[in-house]
């Protein structure tokens, strides 16, 4: 029976090489028709999510504690998890409109001729509000001013607070993680 063929492999600056290739369904079994399972499928089955599972960190980080730098666990709560999604979609939905106001001031001064400061645009380039609008969710003066608002907004509206008080548990949670790594011997490794 034949598993295998010869290919001869040669890239430009190679000399020719030969290869033998042997089908996948060989060596797996599966035969040509059955579909072979993709990673995201592997990743999202609930065999990888148990508590035993070695896929999951403080099932394997022991078998490699000595060649790592210390760690600390820092469980997240449902709520925890909840407020960081929040967190994350209003920083987001504000990066849009801010992005979409740099947008529109940008295209209002081409269009009467009164541009000014940083909206001025260029000629056959992009605008320099379109180079913003693409880096504002990155922007870290953006990021810091939007966290303080949320902090402070968030304390006065009874729907959103649980939201806050659930990421400042968190932030505590991970100071004191920090903390405890840093008193111990090696928590702060030199290389």
């Amino acid at each position: 029976e034949n598993i295998g063929s010869f290919q001869e492999v040669s890239g430009p600056h190679e000399r020719a090489m030969t290869e033998f290739v042997v089908p996948r369904s060989v060596i797996d079994g599966t035969g040509e028709k059955k579909r072979l399972p993709q990673a995201a499928d592997q990743y999202f089955s609930r065999a990888h999510h148990n508590p035993k599972s070695y896929d999951r960190i403080e099932n394997w980080l022991p078998d490699v504690e000595q060649f790592t730098f210390k760690t600390v666990m820092v469980p997240i709560s449902g709520a925890q998890a909840h407020a960081i999604l929040k967190f994350r979609d209003e920083v987001k939905l504000r990066a849009a409109v801010r992005d979409q106001e740099r947008r529109e001031a940008s295209t209002k001064g081409a269009d009467d001729g009164k541009s000014k400061g940083s909206y001025k645009v260029q000629e056959e380039s992009k605008s320099v509000a379109d180079e913003y609008a693409e880096k504002s969710i990155n922007s870290n003066i953006f990021l810091d001013q939007t966290y303080e608002f949320l902090m402070q907004d968030w304390a006065r509206d009874p729907e959103v607070k649980s939201w806050r008080q659930s990421l400042e548990d968190l932030q505590n949670d991970l100071d004191k993680a920090i903390k405890i790594v840093a008193k111990e011997p090696g928590g702060s490794r030199q290389g």
